[in-house]
């Protein structure tokens, strides 16, 4: 580990978002679900200039949701984040569905926010170094419960002027979980 920093970041979630997020990418084509970006609702929100905040996509299952969601994710990632807009991702579907919780998601959540935290070149919020340092200390995974992690979301939320949060798949989250989940975010 080189830093406290990375320490924290690292500790926050043992969810790695990133890989199924790679994985669903490379097995797309080339032209898969790119037909949302001429999408008149999709490019005001994107943009900002909608009445709505919430973008709330919806198919059939096996009809493309998650493909669309890997696209739209990619397009923010390379095109929208930056250092005062932050782009957060979860994938609640797929085989490990079951193991999720609120707590889960919202963890990989708050790991993503302060990788991009810290990448903007600021520190990271003193209520997460601090929970690292009196929990993490043993090197075990974060053991924070969901008001922690709200909070500590909302910390790392603070700096940036926009915020993207793409949950894929919700309805395939344990649904003794998901109204936490949606409560929360």
């Amino acid at each position: 580990m080189d830093s406290p920093e990375a320490a924290a970041i690292e500790w926050i979630s043992a969810l790695d978002v990133g890989i199924t997020h790679r994985e669903i990418l490379a097995s797309l084509p080339a032209w898969a679900s790119k037909n949302i970006f001429e999408d008149k609702t999709f490019n005001a929100w994107l943009r900002g200039d909608s009445d709505f905040r919430v973008l709330w996509a919806h198919g059939l299952p096996g009809s493309g949701n998650t493909s669309c969601t890997a696209v739209v994710v990619n397009k923010l990632m390379q095109e929208i984040a930056n250092k005062d807009t932050a782009v957060a991702y979860v994938y609640c579907g797929g085989p490990k569905a079951a193991e999720l919780t609120a707590v889960t998601v919202l963890g990989a959540v708050c790991q993503q926010l302060a990788s991009q935290t810290t990448a903007a070149g600021r520190p990271l919020p003193a209520l997460l170094t601090k929970l690292h340092a009196e929990l993490g200390a043993s090197g075990d995974e974060a053991q924070l419960g969901i008001d922690e992690l709200m909070l500590v979301l909302l910390a790392l939320c603070e700096p940036f002027d926009r915020m993207f949060l793409c949950v894929d798949a919700l309805d395939e989250c344990p649904s003794d979980q998901r109204p936490m989940l949606l409560q929360k975010v």
